[in-house]
C-alpha cells in the first residue's frame, strides 16, 4: 500500500488514477464510519465521502507533499 505523501505528490504531478484508486481504497472505511458519527445514515454518509472523493479528485492540483490527501478528504467530508 502506498504511503498518503507519496500519494499526495501523485496526485498533484497529474499521475493516472492508481494514486486515486490506491488512496480511495485505503480510506474509505474509516472516512465512512468518521461521517456515519454525524448523520447517522448509512446511505447519506457514503454519498457525502463519495462526494468527498470527486472534490478531492478535481482539486488534486492543490495537494501537494506537505498536506495530506487523507486529512483533505476528512476535512472535506466534515465541512
Amino acid at each position: 500500500m502506498l504511503k498518503d505523501k507519496k500519494i499526495c505528490s501523485m496526485l498533484g504531478g497529474g499521475y493516472d488514477d492508481k494514486s486515486f484508486v490506491a488512496l480511495y481504497n485505503s480510506t474509505y472505511s474509516q472516512l465512512h464510519a468518521f461521517v456515519l458519527r454525524y448523520v447517522k445514515s448509512s446511505e447519506v454518509a457514503e454519498e457525502i465521502v463519495h462526494d468527498a472523493c470527486v472534490r478531492l479528485y478535481f482539486h488534486r492540483s492543490v495537494i501537494d507533499g506537505e498536506r495530506s490527501a487523507k486529512a483533505y478528504l476528512f476535512k472535506t467530508a466534515k465541512n
